[in-house]
């Protein structure tokens, strides 16, 4: 179904997970999970949605929602929420890998055990960094390209943080905020 509604060469399969408000003691796996509206974690549930995303058509659509159990639940089962989105990802792995071998995710996932998970399924992170220190940034060890609404600057970079190789791209708008992004592997 989805190549008959993305018809664009180029695909990325997107992660993201939603907070959902909830009240009540009934509900399986209510819990405290993070709610980026409101900036702290909340009690409520969550969804991690996997999506495709169209990249030339700049189209997506809802692959599967999966509730994520609450922290009580994960603990008994030995498992952290970063190894539940991976699980929740190996599950799925053979369609996905029919769609596309890259994955997007928010900073969240910039962590080297996720990076590490998605290595060992043969898929590739495309993430953001959480901090990188612009002021300090070496322009002169990096590629640069024009674009229309600013410049971008990309080199292949070692993290201390992922322990491997990245390629870092960094947007420079001519208005707006500074983007950094990350690329696993480095030959993209």
């Amino acid at each position: 179904m989805s190549e008959r509604i993305l018809t664009g060469d180029r695909k990325a399969i997107a992660i993201d997970p939603s907070f959902i408000s909830k009240s009540g003691k009934q509900t399986p796996w209510i819990g405290y999970f993070w709610s980026g509206t409101a900036g702290q974690a909340k009690r409520g549930l969550e969804i991690l949605g996997i999506g495709l995303v169209d990249i030339d058509n700049k189209d997506c659509i809802s692959l599967k929602a999966v509730q994520t159990p609450d922290s009580q639940t994960l603990e008994s089962n030995d498992v952290n929420l970063i190894d539940w989105y991976l699980q929740v990802l190996k599950s799925e792995k053979e369609k996905l890998h029919r769609a596309s071998h890259y994955v997007v995710a928010d900073a969240y996932f910039s962590k080297n055990s996720f990076a590490t998970g998605l290595k060992e399924m043969e898929f590739h992170l495309i993430s953001r960094f959480r901090d990188i220190d612009m002021a300090n940034l070496d322009k002169s060890r990096a590629r640069k390209i024009e674009i229309d609404n600013g410049e971008l600057y990309t080199l292949v970079a070692y993290s201390k943080s992922l322990k491997q190789m990245v390629r870092l791209v960094t947007g420079i708008p001519k208005r707006g905020r500074i983007l950094n992004f990350i690329s696993l592997p480095t030959r993209i």
